[in-house]
């Protein structure tokens, strides 16, 4: 019995040590930042990641949490790719960035509400 929970422990520490999984080797790239309005967090907006790409233009989502910090990830290739929530300008990544590695920090990003 004490050797079925000790791996139930075991199992349990390695599952929650995955959240700090940054990126998932050489198949995919994971993009991670932070939106501002203002100086202000955006928070849980919808943040869609699209490629220049003609076989797959829209390539996943994810959603901003309370400090405005998001993470994505999406297939590996040398192409350019936009940030883009909705009502707020774009932020666009060209595919030189993305060929050198597979995690890819953009810090803080600074965007403004569309004027329309």
């Amino acid at each position: 019995m004490k050797g079925k929970i000790l791996l139930l422990f075991i199992l349990l520490l390695g599952f929650s040590s995955c959240e700090t999984l940054y990126f998932d080797g050489s198949e995919r790239y994971v993009v991670k930042g932070t939106f501002l309005v203002d100086g202000e967090p955006l928070q849980d907006e919808l943040v869609t990641i699209d490629t220049y790409s003609s076989n797959s233009p829209l390539v996943n989502t994810t959603y901003t949490d309370k400090n405005g910090f998001f993470m994505v990830s999406f297939p590996r290739g040398n192409y350019d790719f936009w940030l883009d929530v909705k009502n707020y300008s774009t932020k666009i990544v060209d595919g030189k960035r993305t060929s050198a590695r597979e995690l890819i920090d953009l810090g803080v990003i600074d965007i403004a509400k569309n004027k329309r």
